[in-house]
């Protein structure tokens, strides 16, 4: 593995704290003070260009002002650790909520917001999760059930998921999305969940075992009888999933 000089972690170092903060604190060896603002755009450019390409739902909410505000405040006091560039975004999640950006600027839904479409590149980016074999056809209740194992349940303050990003705000309260990605086109899919439901997927998921029994044992655990009603509710609600490939099927 190459080593930098100390000498040349040293330039890099101050090099750096230039581009994030453009005041000349120290000499920069090699470099002519005419030509530093240049780099420094060109960093910052690449940085806001990024975190507009991650997160345009928030870019769309907010104006011009607000937007290179928050960048430039991140690009300022936030030490990004990320050495891959589509991974760095995230970092804008961790400042926000580190510095407490959202209360200060009065936007309270903003931390969530920037985490939800963060868990979109997430899970498209993520590699394939291994799971059971399975065939496409079989018995909804009776069969064993293989969950799309790329998948990731969220509990929410705002209805993030709904796409109507001009009322959510008054619309606080407590949702739960699964997110997951489509086997088949590779998009990232949502998908609203009742407590009851997200309790069963995850049954589902951790478990070798049927719906039926799912749906009777989970049901049990809250104290619902009623197995009629689970079974022809919980059966609507698998079909959907089976559908769009929140299930992938049945095991072989």
């Amino acid at each position: 593995m190459h080593v930098l000089k100390p000498e040349t972690k040293a330039i890099q170092s101050k090099m750096a704290a230039y581009c994030r903060t453009p005041q000349f604190n120290d000499v920069i060896e090699g470099s002519k003070p005419d030509r530093l603002h240049n780099y420094r755009r060109l960093v910052f450019n690449i940085i806001e260009d990024t975190l507009a390409d991650a997160y345009p739902i928030t870019r769309s909410m907010m104006n011009d002002v607000e937007w290179m505000d928050m960048v430039n405040a991140f690009f300022s006091k936030h030490n990004c650790q990320s050495t891959q560039l589509w991974r760095m975004p995230f970092e804008l999640v961790e400042f926000v909520e580190e510095d407490d950006y959202h209360t200060k600027i009065g936007r309270p839904y903003l931390l969530e917001l920037l985490y939800f479409e963060w868990l979109e590149i997430e899970i498209y980016q993520s590699p394939d999760k291994p799971h059971k074999e399975f065939k496409s056809t079989g018995n909804i209740l009776n069969d064993e059930i293989v969950v799309n194992p790329d998948h990731k349940i969220v509990q929410l303050s705002y209805p993030l998921h709904k796409e109507n990003y001009q009322e959510f705000e008054s619309q606080k309260g407590t949702y739960y999305v699964l997110s997951y990605r489509h086997r088949e086109t590779f998009s990232v899919n949502f998908y609203e969940m009742s407590p009851f439901i997200v309790q069963v997927f995850t049954y589902l998921s951790q478990n070798q075992t049927s719906l039926a029994n799912a749906l009777v044992t989970v049901g049990k655990a809250n104290g619902i009888t009623d197995e009629n009603m689970l079974l022809t509710n919980g059966k609507k609600f698998a079909e959907q999933l089976l559908e769009n490939t929140a299930i992938l099927g049945f095991a072989k």
